[in-house]
């Protein structure tokens, strides 16, 4: 287990700690907090693959809530326990539907009489259809702030109406319809921009204000179920099928998870460092609403996310004017032919090889048509040295990089005045070049030597 700390000091004062320790993958497994001076230290356990939440305790009421999380979030924790002991009523767990309404709200503590054993409840809802509350079919002892389609309410919306936070708009369930227009307006010119969810609130669901994903299943059409009033009695391990007994085993069906498309990304906000990240977060909703346990594309969070920011945050600082104009394009062309990708095989996200050799693929001519062989020999080196060097040298790395050089070099070839530039540029450029080289190389032996300390959460 390995193990990074990180702190913010004021003069004389610590202000906020943290320690993060990761397993061998990367993977975050359990942190502790410092929240203030006035607060002792809150744990975070990690088990699950993603990084989510399981587990909390706070050795002083620094915290007031916070989410629990499994495959996907399973209630909260509303905090004030001290290590080494144990309070009950403090988790809360909801109960929701297909549609991820939260029905019911239970605790952890339980209520247990001679015959039977109880969940404390301490919330229950009934929806219509657009997301209102029923009158006198609702009742809540605790403030649990999940609600419609699981999302976040906020009672004190506009006008004094309960709403909903959906991620890229605001949902007003009294009316039906979105606070502001739909970023993918232009897509659906059939629809009101305003719309919820196509307007079929009943099978379908919008999951972060964008477009309606339906929820559907479907069993696999090859014989019919039927109750017949005549029927034997069966001995175990039998059913009965097309009037006579059969053993199970001899039988087949198969149902189809449901699978929701990608939620096409605005195209306005194409180029966003956050993309990867929200795509990741898109594939996990849509993955967690079908109950489908495929873990999203490792491309998402392992490389794109990885160096749109490192790229953006870092690099950028190092690049000439042109150098910059070529990042903010090519973070523009990676994106859309990703969504492009997604829309004409969705999927292409359940094979992360396949899905990692077609981001790959996508990489060349997204740089290409940035303009990335008009850079001079300085900013190609900061481009280079970007990457991790395993990145670089993995096969897809490599292949890509060979793409680069024959386009290089033909495009010198068939622009002799910009090679001609190029290399008069390079005999100031090349103490320059030399010194990224030294702290590639620098940085890269020190992650062989302390990779801990190279670290980021």
């Amino acid at each position: 287990m390995e193990k990074t700390l990180y702190l913010w000091t004021q003069p004389e004062a610590l202000e906020r700690g943290t320690t993060i320790f990761y397993k061998k993958n990367g993977t975050v497994f359990y942190t502790s907090l410092i929240p203030s001076t006035t607060s002792l230290v809150a744990d975070f356990s990690f088990a699950h693959p993603g990084g989510r939440l399981l587990e909390v305790t706070t050795h002083f009421s620094g915290l007031s809530e916070t989410p629990i999380y499994g495959s996907s979030r399973l209630g909260q924790h509303t905090g004030g326990q001290a290590a080494g002991t144990l309070r009950l009523g403090l988790r809360q767990y909801e109960l929701t539907n297909h549609l991820g309404n939260v029905l019911a709200v239970v605790t952890d503590n339980i209520r247990m009489i001679p015959d039977s054993t109880w969940a404390q409840v301490v919330q229950t809802n009934d929806y219509y259809a657009f997301g209102s509350s029923m009158p006198g079919r609702n009742f809540s002892s605790a403030n649990y702030r999940y609600g419609f389609n699981g999302k976040e309410k906020d009672d004190n919306g506009e006008f004094g109406n309960a709403t909903y936070d959906y991620g890229f708009r605001i949902y007003n369930p009294s009316i039906g319809r979105f606070l502001s227009e739909d970023p993918l307006t232009s897509k659906y010119p059939e629809l009101t921009p305003y719309q919820f969810a196509s307007n079929t609130p009943i099978w379908a669901i919008d999951v972060d204000g964008l477009e309606a994903h339906v929820l559907s299943g479907s069993q696999e059409k090859g014989f019919n179920l039927s109750y017949d009033w005549n029927a034997k009695p069966l001995e175990q391990g039998q059913v009965y099928f097309n009037g006579s007994a059969a053993n199970v085993s001899d039988l087949s069906s198969q149902y189809e998870i449901p699978f929701f498309n990608p939620t096409s990304y605005p195209e306005g906000k194409l180029g966003d460092p956050n993309y990867y990240q929200w795509r990741n977060d898109d594939y996990n909703v849509r993955a967690g609403l079908a109950g489908d346990k495929t873990p999203a594309p490792e491309y998402y969070l392992g490389y794109g996310d990885k160096y749109i920011k490192r790229f953006t945050y870092e690099t950028s600082r190092e690049l000439s004017g042109q150098g910059n104009e070529w990042l903010g394009k090519a973070r523009y062309n990676l994106q859309a032919l990703m969504e492009k990708g997604l829309n004409s095989d969705p999927m292409m996200e359940r094979n992360n090889s396949a899905f990692q050799k077609f981001a790959f693929e996508s990489h060349v001519p997204a740089y290409v048509d940035a303009g990335v062989l008009g850079l001079d020999f300085l900013d190609k080196t900061h481009t280079l040295t970007t990457p991790d060097a395993k990145d670089l040298l993995s096969d897809l790395g490599r292949q890509q990089a060979q793409a680069v050089m024959k386009l290089q070099v033909k495009y010198y070839v068939d622009n002799p005045g910009t090679a001609a530039v190029h290399a008069a540029k390079l005999t100031y450029q090349w103490p320059l070049i030399q010194r990224a080289l030294e702290k590639k190389a620098a940085k890269e032996l020190l992650k062989d030597l302390y990779p801990t300390s190279l670290k980021t959460p």
